[in-house]
Order: C-alpha cells, then sequence, then structure tokens
C-alpha cells in the first residue's frame, strides 16, 4: 500500500493506493489509518484507490469501514467496474449520512476532479508530489 497528497493539492488530500483488502480486517485497517490520520493533523480529503484489490464489502461491514473514513471532510474511491464499484457507492453512501461528503468513481481522473471542485483547487499544470509508503 502507497499513500500520498495528490496532483496540485499540497497537503489536503491523503491518498491510499494499493492497499489489499482480500479480508475485512484489511480494509478496517486501511479505515483505522484513515481516522487516525485524520485525527493527528487537520482533516483532509481521503483518495481511496481500490482499483486491483478485488475490494468486496459485506453490508454488515460497510458501517465500520463508513465510521473510519468519515473521519475526512471528503472521500473519493476509485474502484473496477462491477461489484468493487457497488461496493464502493454503498460505503459512499455511508459516509455521506455521516456528514462527509463522499463519492466513488471508476476513472481517477474524475475522482481529482471531483476533489479539486470540492476543495476549490486548481488541478492544472505540475507534476504530482511523491507517494509516501507507510508500514501498516
Amino acid at each position: 500500500m502507497t499513500s500520498g497528497p495528490g496532483p496540485n493539492l499540497g497537503d489536503r488530500v491523503v491518498v491510499v493506493r494499493h492497499a489489499s483488502l482480500g479480508e475485512p480486517r484489511d480494509w478496517l485497517a486501511v479505515a483505522d489509518v484513515a481516522a487516525l490520520t485524520a485525527s493527528v493533523e487537520p482533516p483532509k480529503a481521503l483518495m481511496l484507490d481500490l482499483r486491483g484489490s478485488g475490494f468486496a464489502l459485506a453490508s454488515r461491514d460497510a458501517d465500520v469501514m463508513a465510521s473510519g473514513l468519515a473521519a475526512y471532510r471528503m472521500v473519493a474511491v476509485v474502484a473496477d467496474p462491477g461489484v468493487s464499484y457497488g461496493c464502493a457507492r454503498m460505503a459512499c453512501t455511508l459516509v455521506d449520512l455521516r456528514g462527509s461528503p463522499a463519492a466513488a468513481f471508476t476513472d481517477e481522473g474524475e475522482a481529482w476532479r471531483w476533489l479539486s471542485v470540492q476543495l476549490g483547487a486548481d488541478l492544472r499544470g505540475g507534476l504530482p508530489p511523491p507517494q509516501l509508503r507507510p508500514s501498516l
């Protein structure tokens, strides 16, 4: 799993990529890291990239995951089409109900544009900052 900020959004977006979420404890750990990061620093937006992870979420676990993700001011989830995208939409709906705007996408560019509009940022030009590699 890697994490880091996105293009031209400075330190306002935490990006978590390549999370291996094969077991419920794995994605609950991602939600815990997201909540911890938001509690240590001022709340930021979260970009959670679940593509290629085979992400599937049982409805009984969705509430727990949404609680962790809602620690951010807003959440964008990028998932593969199909079941993963449907599960991401379910989680985003629950995050929304907790007061944090959340949206699911299958295209990372669309997710960045949505976050840019939500944060009032400009995505033109510049290179994305380097990705960080946290240890879980």
